[in-house]
C-alpha cells in the first residue's frame, strides 16, 4: 500500500510539510517491547532482527518512553501529537538534531511534526523523486543514508539534503500489527552521525510512536463519530421543533411546515438547521415579550 501511494503522489507540488504546535505528550515502553526484543522488564534483552544483544536502554530513551505513557488523548490533537513524538525522538537519540514523522495518506505521503523546517525540503525531493530513507522506509525496513557510502540512485538525495545542513538520516517504519502507517525519521548535520545501538533503541521508539499514533487516530475518529451523531441528533431535534411551531401557529401539515423551510433554506442559502434555529429563537422571543407585556 505505501508503495502505490508513492507512486500515486510522485510528482505532486501540494504542500507536504506541516510543522506542528505541541502539546503535552507522554508511552508505557515494556508492552510493545516484547514484541521488538523479548520479553526482560529490565530491557536489557536481545534485537531479534539484528542479531544483537542490546544493553539497557539510555535514560534518554526511558524518559522520551514513558513520556508517551503520560499521554492524555482527550487533552490533545493529533497535530500536537505528532509534534511530541518528533520532539521526544530528538530527545531519545542522542547527537540527532531533528526528527519528523512520514504519513502515507489517501493520495499523497506528506511530513509531520518536524522539529526543524530543514527538513520539509529534504522530505518534500523524497517524495517527489519516490528515493531516499523516508520513503524506503515506508515500505517496512529502517534505513540509514551516512552521507557518505551510499547507492547511486540516492545521489541528488545527499545533494538535496546537503544543501539542507543534512548529511545523515535514519528512518524506521512506523508497524502496527505488520501494517505500515508511517515511519519515522531522523537528521543530523553530521555525517554517520549513527552510533552503537541507536538503531535498535530507534526501532524501540518507533514502535511506541506507533501504537501511540494508532490510538490517536482511532480515538480522534471515535470523537468525531460522537459529534456527528450529537450533531445530527441536534439537527432534528431543532428542525422538529420548529416544524412544529409551523404547524401549530400557521395550520399546516407536518410536510408543509418542513417544506417551507426548506424553500426559506433555499431562497436564503443557509443551512436548514440555522434556518430551524432562527425560527424558534424568533417564536420565544416573541412569546417572552408576551409574556412580559412589551
Amino acid at each position: 500500500m505505501a508503495a502505490m501511494l508513492l507512486r500515486t503522489y510522485a510528482g505532486s507540488r501540494s504542500p507536504n510539510c506541516f510543522p506542528t504546535p505541541r502539546g503535552t505528550v507522554w508511552i508505557d515502553a515494556l508492552a510493545s517491547a516484547e514484541g521488538l526484543f523479548g520479553t526482560s522488564p529490565t530491557l536489557g534483552i536481545r534485537k531479534q532482527e539484528f542479531g544483537a544483544t542490546v544493553e539497557r536502554p539510555s535514560g534518554r530513551l526511558v524518559h522520551s518512553i514513558n513520556s508517551l505513557a503520560d499521554l492524555r488523548l482527550s487533552a490533545e490533537s493529533l497535530d500536537s501529537i505528532l509534534g511530541h513524538i518528533g520532539d521526544l525522538g530528538v530527545h531519545a537519540l542522542e547527537g540527532w538534531n531533528a526528527c519528523a514523522t512520514s504519513l502515507a495518506e489517501t493520495n499523497r505521503v506528506a511530513t509531520f511534526g518536524a522539529t526543524d523546517e530543514r527538513v520539509c525540503s529534504i522530505d518534500s525531493y523524497q517524495y517527489d523523486s519516490g528515493r531516499g530513507p523516508c520513503v524506503s522506509a515506508l515500505q517496512g525496513k529502517s534505513q540509514y543514508f551516512d552521507g557518505e557510502d551510499f547507492a547511486p540512485e540516492w545521489r541528488q538525495f545527499a545533494e538535496v539534503a546537503a544543501r539542507a545542513g543534512i548529511h545523515s538520516v535514519v528512518s524506521f517504519p512506523l508497524k502496527l500489527d505488520d501494517q505500515v502507517i508511517g515511519a519515522l525519521n531522523f537528521y543530523s548535520t553530521e555525517r554517520d552521525a549513527l552510533r552503537t545501538g541507536q538503531r535498535e533503541e530507534g526501532l524501540l521508539f518507533a514502535s511506541q510512536a506507533a501504537v501511540t499514533l494508532s490510538n490517536a487516530r482511532e480515538f480522534f475518529a471515535h470523537k468525531q463519530q460522537v459529534e456527528q451523531l450529537r450533531d445530527g441528533l441536534g439537527t432534528r431535534t431543532i428542525i422538529g421543533q420548529a416544524t412544529g411551531l409551523l404547524m401549530a401557529h400557521e395550520g399546516l401539515t407536518s410536510e408543509e411546515a418542513f417544506q417551507k423551510l426548506v424553500n426559506a433554506s433555499q431562497q436564503a442559502n443557509i443551512k436548514l438547521r440555522d434556518i430551524a434555529q432562527r425560527y424558534v429563537a424568533a417564536w420565544e422571543d416573541k412569546a417572552r415579550g408576551a409574556s412580559t407585556g412589551s
